[in-house]
């Protein structure tokens, strides 16, 4: 008993002690002073670091002030930092924790007193715009736990001196610009439990020594440049709970080494180039919530097992290659909530144990090769709101228990082999915004029910076979804006509530049999953009709602029996891109404002009524590539404006009553591919300028009133591949073509063209040739495309050709065609000579003689008249054989 009292009060004596020694070490004067030095110093180097700040920059540490230990003023008592922003310390007075995140610091690191702050614990300067690089004196803050330089503008390599950092518990670097490598060294650190590297441009292999971080219990290298295998080492990680790999290029297999990271809760490998199969024991992840390994390479069919992952509410595979069956054991998956695998090569049917995913939000099966039918119990998920089974090859009927699907929001069964009729059970999803069912085969008509979608935006049903009128009853879509009906049979007129769609943007109603008008008020909400009602039977004028409607981008109302004056019809668009009236029965003359529509790329108005002439003022929409105005009744003379319109892909002027010349101005259509001027009254000469027009394809100038030669020039125009200048008046030779190796049809018919065809011989291209009805002359080129070309009217041709007499010289050739006929030409002048003139001349000295009374004498006459008789005709003709060397062609 004496010896606990003893005990006791020896241990108090000893306490006491030590307290009295401690208060005397302290209030020394010696140990202050060495307190306040050290404090002096760390405050005088965070300063140090605030002035490396620009000095316009705009930041938080206004509160960054310090009064030295010599000075007059009052001492701070307790912390000396307890004002400073962000700044805190332990109980001697040193800096233990900066906090200055989100503090508008522009500046780097360099500065930063590593080496002076030998307590710090805890760094926090993420969101900031520090940039440049990682000092290497990281590593010399030895308690430092907690390290967030995040979301900052941070360069260069992760220093391996980082590695130093025993006690270090969170590193977060993501959200910079750090390049290199993992450094090895992190594996180091084994009381790591956070590390976050993602959003950055990390590159080469994960280190396998991460391995060795068996406190580590979240991961997250996604959004760098990795690659490399997955470390099988990640399998050590028992802690784990987060693993996010994704958005690099890490390539190999799935290690199954991650079948034993069983507290692993998030999985997240997508988007790499991982291959090869999914590893069964990837479903021994029983605590796993999310599982992302879309978007790689993987390859085989989806493992039964892992259906064994029950806590399971997120599984994206798609976009893959993954192949065969969807396994029924998916239907275990009670939680799940997202299922996305779709974009891959899955085939067999949709397993009806889908209908036991209770929880199921999004169901994406699209792009794949499922067929057969849609399960019926698909209209058991009740918190559905995505379906997504386009892009299969799914048939039969679409099941009128997907009406039960109260939640839907978006259904698209697009592009699959489906038929029947559109069930009226759909009219019931009153929460539905998208239903896509077009590229099916459905028939019947569209039923009224589907009026009742008061929140639908989109809906697309073409390109089927339904039938019938549109529903009055979409006239309370108050929401639509989208509305496809287009490539079906559907009749009757289009319901005048469509006028009341105040939100429509998109209407295509083309190619079906509607008839009637269009609805007046169309744009009444003034936000219509595309609007295409072509190839239908519609009539009566266009709606009146167009021509103030300013917001249209693109119009197509061709082939169609639409009625009126164009241009009291239609207005001034600021951004109409794309215009075709072509093929009604519009009348009036083209508007000067279409030269106001800066925007437009495409006008065609082909096949009206139009008269007038074409408005100078046209030239100011510089922006047009295709310009289409064939097939009208305009006169006068293409405006030299017109030249200005330098854009110009395609100009269609042909079947109009056009006169006078081709505007110089013609040369500055650089780009152009297509020229038809056809079917006119043009009445002067091709102009060569038209032989600049270097891209030109097509070039129809046919049917006019053309005179003069063809521009030799046009041989320049190397991509033509139809060229067409028959029915004009031109005359001359026919320029040397051979340049037009693309040219595959060409006609020359019904002109005045004389001399000979030239040489033809590369054109290999060339499979039509019409030059009938023209004044040409000489041997046809034994060309393979004259074998069947076009000839008759041409009284001087001869050749090989059917219906042409064959040259008389058996060895023409296309080739020395000039050559022999200079020989011919020769024969001919020395018979000539050697007949007609002396027998001329005989004739004429008689007469001469019988005036001269015959003073002469008979012999005297003889020698002074060069005789007929003496003229040896044969020896003549050997001498041209000799010079012509028998008429050789090959010569």
């Amino acid at each position: 008993m004496r010896i606990i009292k003893a005990t006791a009060c020896y241990g108090k004596s000893y306490f006491l002690a030590v307290v009295i020694l401690y208060v005397h070490l302290v209030s020394s004067p010696q140990n202050a002073s060495a307190l306040a030095s050290s404090t002096s110093s760390e405050a005088e180097a965070l300063l140090k670091w605030k002035t490396s700040f620009p000095i316009r920059t705009h930041n938080n540490l206004t509160s960054w002030t310090y009064t030295p230990s010599n000075s007059t003023g009052p001492k701070p008592k307790g912390c000396p930092f307890h004002h400073w922003t962000g700044v805190s310390c332990n109980n001697a007075g040193s800096v233990n924790r900066i906090n200055l995140t989100n503090s508008g610091i522009q500046g780097t690191l360099h500065e930063f007193p590593f080496l002076s702050l030998p307590n710090l614990e805890y760094v926090d300067l993420s969101f900031n715009r520090l940039f440049d690089v990682i000092p290497l004196q990281i590593g010399s803050l030895p308690k430092l736990i907690y390290l967030d330089l995040s979301s900052n503008q941070l360069s260069g390599r992760i220093p391996p001196e980082i590695g130093r950092l025993k006690n270090l518990s969170v590193l977060h670097l993501f959200l910079n610009q750090l390049n290199g490598s993992i450094p090895q060294e992190i594996g180091q650190l084994k009381f790591l439990s956070d590390l976050a590297l993602y959003n950055n441009s990390l590159e080469g292999p994960i280190p396998d020594s991460l391995g060795n971080l068996s406190s580590l219990t979240y991961l997250l290298l996604s959004a760098n440049q990795l690659s490399g295998s997955i470390p099988p080492e990640i399998g050590l990680l028992q802690n784990l709970e987060v693993l996010d790999l994704n958005g690099n290029q890490l390539n190999g297999s799935i290690p199954q080494e991650i079948g034993s990271l069983r507290n692993l809760i998030y999985l997240a490998l997508n988007e790499n180039q991982l291959s090869g199969s999914i590893p069964p024991e990837i479903g021994n992840l029983s605590s796993l919530l999310e599982l992302q390994l879309d978007t790689n390479n993987l390859t085989g069919p989806i493992p039964p097992n892992i259906g064994q992952m029950k806590e399971l509410n997120l599984l994206y595979l798609h976009s893959n290659a993954l192949s065969g069956f969807i396994p029924s054991e998916i239907g275990h998956l009670s939680n799940l909530v997202d299922l996305q695998i779709n974009t891959n090569y899955l085939s067999g049917s949709i397993p009806p144990e889908i209908g036991n995913l209770k929880s199921l939000v999004v169901l994406c099966f699209q792009t794949n090769n499922l067929f057969g039918l849609i399960p019926t119990s698909l209209g058991d998920l009740a918190n559905l709101a995505y379906l997504y089974l386009y892009e299969n090859q799914l048939s039969g009927t679409i099941p009128k228990e997907l009406g039960n699907l109260k939640s839907m929001v978006y259904l698209s069964l697009r592009t699959n082999h489906l038929n029947g009729s559109i069930p009226p059970s759909l009219g019931d999803l009153t929460n539905m915004t998208t239903l896509y069912l077009y590229h099916n085969k459905l028939s019947g008509i569209i039923p009224r029910e589907i009026g009742k979608l008061v929140y639908l935006e989109d809906l697309q049903l073409d390109t089927n076979q339904l039938s019938g009128p549109i529903p009055t009853s979409f006239g309370q879509l108050s929401n639509l804006y989208s509305l496809i009906l287009r490539d079906n049979q559907l009749s009757g007129s289009i319901p005048q509530e469509v006028g009341n769609l105040l939100k429509l943007v998109v209407p295509q109603l083309d190619t079906n049999q509607f008839s009637g008008h269009l609805p007046q008020n169309i744009c009444r909400g003034g936000f219509l953009e595309n609007l295409s009602a072509q190839t239908n039977n519609f009539t009566g004028p266009l709606p009146r709602s167009l021509k103030k409607c300013k917001s249209l981008v693109r119009v197509r109302l061709e082939d169609n029996h639409f009625t009126g004056n164009i241009s009291k019809q239609l207005g001034l668009y600021p951004n109409l891109q794309f215009i075709d009236l072509s093929h009604n029965k519009l009348y009036g003359e083209i508007s000067p404002r279409w030269g106001q529509c800066s925007k437009l790329q495409t006008l065609r108005i082909a096949g009206n009524k139009l008269t007038g002439s074409i408005p100078p003022e046209i030239g100011n929409a510089t922006q047009i590539q295709r310009l289409d105005l064939s097939s009208n009744g305009l006169v006068g003379v293409i405006p030299n404006e017109i030249g200005k319109m330098t854009s110009l892909l395609n100009l269609m002027l042909n079947d109009n009553q056009l006169s006078g010349g081709v505007p110089l101005e013609f040369g500055a259509f650089t780009d152009l591919l297509s020229l038809d001027l056809s079917t006119n009254k043009f009445n002067m000469s091709i102009p060569s300028i038209l032989g600049d027009l270097l891209q030109l394809t097509f070039l129809n100038l046919s049917n006019n009133k053309f005179c003069q030669e063809i521009p030799f020039q046009l041989g320049n125009l190397v991509h033509l591949s139809q060229l067409d200048l028959s029915h004009n008046s031109l005359e001359g030779r026919i320029p040397q073509l051979s340049k037009l190796q693309s040219l595959e049809k060409l006609n020359l018919s019904h002109n005045n063209l004389s001399g000979l065809i030239p040489n033809f011989d590369q054109m290999n291209a060339l499979d039509f040739i019409d030059m009938s009805y023209n004044q040409l002359q000489g041997p046809v080129p034994n060309n393979k495309a004259f074998q069947h070309a076009l000839l008759e009217g041409n009284k001087g041709l001869c050749g090989t050709v059917r219906g042409l007499q064959p040259c008389f010289i058996s060895t023409v050739g296309n080739k020395h065609s000039s050559t022999k006929e200079r020989k011919l030409m020769l024969l001919i002048i020395s018979l000539i000579l050697g007949v007609l003139l002396p027998a001329s001349l005989g004739i004429v000295l008689i007469r001469r003689g019988r005036r001269k009374r015959q003073e002469t004498e008979h012999g005297d006459m003889q020698n002074e008249v060069f005789s007929i008789s003496d003229f040896d005709g044969k020896r003549m003709y050997e001498e041209i054989l000799k010079a012509t060397n028998s008429f050789d062609g090959n010569q």
